[in-house]
């Protein structure tokens, strides 16, 4: 028997997500015909609320000034896209795709073109590239690791991660074949509050000049 504190539900599809990629070894999962309003009244709590993912301190993180494009393309300095996150071009043509995308997702429903600009400009001085990211998931309070590590596998790859702790926005030289400019679209999209990925990863390979001119087809 366990007491109620020591088991764990999980709420919602988060929770399903992270109940994948955690060693249920490390942990007591209530038992399935136990329903979720009975988990709050017993004050179970919800697997999203005590795994927290950190990046993994065996791995030393190593920072970069560009990346590599995987496709052969030329290389994408750090400045270049720091300068894209501050410039009005650059976040008007964002705020378009997040007002058409709130039809749908309502994270993104409270946006303006005010608050899409301040996200990007708060983004910008914690942008990091990195060469690799490496995490891991650990339980509360005490910080116990309980990451799934199939056949030694060293922990959970990310190609982009905001640290919680440090507030540092890490993007990573992604694997063969998938685009930089989707890493970023998903990494900004994230800042944004989105469960999706929003279609702006083209505006990270155009000139501002240009992102009128590519933002209007794709509206249309």
């Amino acid at each position: 028997l366990r007491v109620t504190g020591e088991c764990v539900y999980c709420r919602g599809p988060e929770g399903e997500g992270l109940l994948e990629q955690v060693d249920q070894a490390c942990i007591q999962l209530v038992h399935p015909l136990v329903s979720k309003d009975l988990c709050k009244a017993m004050r179970v709590p919800a697997l999203e609320d005590v795994v927290l993912e950190e990046l993994d301190d065996a791995h030393a993180v190593e920072y970069m000034q560009a990346i590599e494009r995987s496709d052969g393309g030329n290389r994408c300095e750090l400045s270049t896209v720091t300068a894209l996150l501050t410039s009005p071009e650059f976040a008007a043509a964002v705020a378009g795709e997040v007002e058409a995308a709130a039809r749908a997702v309502v994270q993104l429903q409270d946006h303006s073109l005010e608050s899409v600009t301040s996200v990007l400009a708060q983004a910008a001085p914690r942008l990091r590239f990195v060469k690799a990211i490496q995490t891991r998931l650990v339980l509360l309070p005490d910080r116990r690791d309980v990451t799934l590590r199939e056949n030694g596998a060293p922990g959970r790859q990310r190609f982009e991660f905001c640290c919680g702790r440090s507030g540092a926005v890490l993007v990573a030289e992604p694997a063969s074949g998938l685009p930089l400019e989707s890493v970023l679209a998903n990494c900004i999209s994230r800042l944004l509050g989105s469960p999706v990925m929003l279609p702006i990863g083209q505006f990270f390979s155009v000139p501002l000049e240009g992102l009128a001119e590519i933002h209007a087809p794709l509206r249309g």
